[in-house]
């Protein structure tokens, strides 16, 4: 192990960081996008979409497709070269283009960790611009938690197959194909790299479901993971929606531009937005609808600042209430642990390719009921031959104190790692406003494992997986458990307490946020916002549960029928 090796690559992301802070004064990429639209008090729109995000993105492009004269509030600016590249994604977190979230240190699930930042892109392409690139869209069981027929798995299909250009033959050759589409705008591939069939065959030999894709059908079962890469360039919906209208005069794009109000009528119909730029607050009209599209934590911050919320807290704060209804209740997120696996494979040295994914991934779903076909937990698990990308992606991008990241570390063998994450969580938290200030982060409450079950949950998801990597083909590739914590040594190792004490200092939180605008409490089945008019969510915040995914898929096909919605009640 080399000592202090973590905190020299995170010092080397933090010079880089400052090279691209640099190189964004050029705006490398601005010729894709629209340039800024002049917007002065009172203009009018026929809609106003707050947030150019993921959702946002699509749901201002399909309008302005539509022939609607659409205004789309961005508090981000255009994405970064950085963006683009898969092999640059560790030096996206904490820079200009991230909202740089944090959560109160509870002292139970923070043990470990040096900070509790999340992924949340400020910038237009949202989320899908600064994530980890994995494509999925959750499994048949999220859908049901929608309790609502137009929302189930195969009703979404539609709109994922509408959303999804995948370049793959080996899925396009085989019975999946009918779950996937190939003319949409988000371009798809999958992982088949050679070290990936290795480990593919060791899951096979452990008797694990081996196929061509677990992400189209939702089932049980490995493959490689697919990414939203297309020709070595990251896929999101700034580019894939918006830039294809940059010409098109109904497509107006206010950037560095933070809504601070929605207003309402007398007879509590939105009528317009707030929004301040360069200090100057800004009043815009929507003679259709407001729709909101900022995320689980912007949107329910902006519905309560503007009066839409829980009636004691908004009171407490001197904000007239227009609906009394539980933004912010239901925040949930996915929770899970990392195993981290040293190897007696050789690292293999390849020059560095900004354009490749700087990993093999493979995505599992697993069930312990062997009869069940909803999966349980999800493994998403990383072979890694590049070291210094393990360090960053541990100690920067994950924030694992650095002790934890050496340990893991192995200068000359190849890392394999593995995420476990829980798809039914039951602990519930809350995205609540610390004061009036528009521009003050809310407070955000996980309240991870406050449901005893889920960290019980999660110890025997570990010790099901666990005996995966105890049978003969892993073993021969040599996979030694590490643990690294260095704190739970004085439990018996494979005992529960022992899992326990590892899970809570492993912890890792993917920032999947949903249900703080669940539909049944905040928003109806066709999202608009109970007690007002004239007002929509189309974002993440609406699933009232956790998607065992990452949400950039579900959020495209999300706006994709959300959209449509719109566009048939304008009709």
């Amino acid at each position: 192990m080399a000592s202090g090796a973590t905190s020299i690559q995170i010092e080397q992301i933090l010079n880089i960081q400052g090279a691209f802070r640099a190189l964004a004064l050029l705006n490398m990429v601005g010729y894709l996008f629209p340039e800024d639209a002049k917007v002065s008090d009172g203009d009018t729109y026929d809609y106003i979409v707050v947030g150019g995000g993921t959702a946002g993105c699509v749901v201002a492009g399909r309008l302005v497709e539509a022939n609607f004269k659409t205004l789309l509030i961005e508090a981000g600016n255009n994405p970064g070269e950085e963006n683009y590249a898969p092999g640059l994604q560790t030096y996206i977190k904490n820079s200009r283009m991230d909202w740089n979230f944090t959560r109160p240190r509870d002292g139970f699930t923070d043990q470990c960790h040096k900070g509790s930042g999340s992924f949340f892109g400020k910038v237009l392409g949202g989320t899908g611009n600064t994530d980890f690139m994995l494509y999925g869209r959750g499994n048949p069981q999220d859908y049901r938690k929608f309790n609502e027929d137009s929302w189930n798995w195969k009703n979404m299909l539609k709109y994922f197959r509408k959303s999804e250009n995948l370049v793959d033959d080996e899925i396009l050759n085989s019975r999946y194909r009918r779950y996937h589409g190939t003319e949409g705008r988000i371009g798809l591939i999958k992982e088949n790299r050679s070290e990936t069939q290795e480990y593919l065959q060791a899951y096979e030999e452990a008797g694990k479901k081996v196929v061509a894709d677990v992400t189209g059908a939702g089932i049980i079962g490995y493959s490689g993971a697919l990414y939203h890469i297309a020709k070595g360039s990251r896929t999101e919906t700034a580019t894939a929606y918006l830039s294809p209208l940059k010409d098109n005069p109904n497509l107006h794009i206010t950037r560095n531009s933070t809504a601070v109000k929605i207003i309402f009528d007398e007879n509590k119909r939105a009528v317009g937005v707030v929004f301040v730029k360069e200090g100057k607050a800004i009043t815009v009209r929507a003679t259709k609808e407001v729709i909101v599209t900022t995320g689980a934590v912007k949107t329910p911050q902006l519905l309560m600042l503007s009066g839409i919320g829980p009636k004691e807290r908004l009171e407490k704060l001197n904000i007239s209430v227009i609906s009394n209804i539980p933004v912010g209740k239901k925040l949930q997120d996915a929770v899970g642990v990392l195993l981290g696996f040293k190897t007696n494979k050789t690292t293999k040295i390849m020059p560095f390719n900004d354009r490749e994914y700087p990993a093999q991934v493979i995505m599992g779903y697993s069930s312990l009921n062997n009869c069940s076909c909803d999966p349980d937990y999800q493994t998403i698990n990383y072979i890694i031959d590049n070291t210094a990308y393990l360090l960053q992606l541990c100690g920067f991008s994950l924030g694992f104190q650095n002790s934890i990241c050496d340990r893991i570390y192995s200068k000359d063998t190849q890392i394999f790692l593995s995420f476990i994450l829980h798809l039914n969580v039951r602990s519930y938290g809350e995205v609540a406003l610390r004061n009036t200030d528009p521009f003050a982060m809310p407070n955000i409450f996980p309240n991870y494992y406050t449901y005893d079950g889920d960290l019980n949950d999660i110890v025997d998801y570990i010790m099901d997986y666990y005996k995966v990597i105890e049978t003969p083909k892993f073993q021969s590739m040599g996979l030694e458990f590490v643990e690294a914590t260095g704190k739970c040594g004085q439990f018996q190792f494979g005992s529960r307490p022992f899992w326990r004490c590892y899970a809570l200092c492993m912890i890792v939180t993917p920032g999947r946020y949903v249900g703080t605008c669940s539909m049944g409490s905040v928003v109806d089945s066709r999202l608009k916002v109970m007690g007002v008019s004239g007002l929509r969510v189309v974002d993440a915040s609406v699933i009232p549960g956790t998607i065992g995914s990452a949400l950039f898929g579900p959020t495209v096909a999300l706006a994709e029928k959300g959209v449509e919605m719109i566009i048939e009640d304008a009709s």
